[in-house]
């Protein structure tokens, strides 16, 4: 039989006080009997209305996401424009549908809501992830609004309480990602500053740290053309190392 560390019993707990927190269906296994893997004291109490009031606090936290301004971001609704735009257009001016949707998904679970709940990815990557799989959003719309927003983010706070989306490569205080297939763009926290604009794919595949044979090959330059691009990126202070 595994043996589970005293870190990873604690992080069970948590990861199911906050499923609990968000999820009206889990709430309800609760209800119903299941312990969903907590300690069985602390599932008792969580199940007596007189000693916690779970409901509640878990309308609280559904009420506040819609107000909820992450430094350097904003809210929800201000970092993703155009994808509630969207969505207005087809369902109405009323948003909170899309908030109610968001938090009993999957894809919000690993967003860490409340202080003890430990690192994970951040609500706007979260949030993205719901997003681009709804027929009203545009993925690519979805994409560059999350990589805008967590540049900005990473700008305000280059050591993040969250982890960074896979698409940002580097280190505090110097994060770069390139979204974009056909018309690439850069999103760059360097230094407290915002960098952001359409690049060259030679470009996008020099800040993604290709491989200078393969771009060369690829768009048809000598290897030396890509070097001379990438010391000019680097001068720009885009590419590190």
């Amino acid at each position: 039989m595994a043996v589970v560390s005293a870190h990873d019993a604690v992080a069970a707990v948590e990861d199911a006080l906050v499923a609990v927190l968000l999820n009206r269906q889990i709430r309800q296994q609760l209800q119903n009997g299941d312990d969903l893997g907590l300690p069985e004291a602390l599932a008792a109490h969580l199940r007596n209305p007189d000693r916690c009031d779970v409901d509640a606090l878990a309308a609280e936290i559904s009420a506040r996401l819609p107000k909820r301004a992450n430094r350097g971001v904003g809210r929800l609704t201000t970092s993703f424009p155009n994808t509630f735009q969207a969505y207005s257009q087809t369902h109405g001016a009323d948003v909170a549908p899309v908030f109610e949707a968001f938090l009993v998904s999957s894809q919000s679970a690993p967003w860490k809501p409340v202080p003890f709940a430990g690192l994970g990815p951040c609500l706007e990557e979260c949030f993205a992830r719901w997003a681009r799989e709804q027929t009203w959003a545009d993925p690519g719309v979805v994409e560059h609004e999350m990589l805008s927003a967590v540049c900005r983010a990473l700008a305000t706070d280059p050591d993040p309480a969250f982890v960074p989306p896979a698409a940002f490569f580097g280190e505090p205080g110097h994060w770069v990602a390139v979204g974009g297939e056909a018309s690439p763009m850069v999103y760059a926290a360097v230094h407290g500053t915002v960098v952001t604009g359409a690049v060259t794919p030679l470009i996008a595949g020099v800040l993604r740290r290709e491989a200078d044979t393969v771009l060369a090959e690829r768009f048809g330059v000598t290897v030396e053309s890509v070097v001379r691009t990438s010391e000019a990126v680097r001068r720009k202070g885009l590419l590190r190392g």
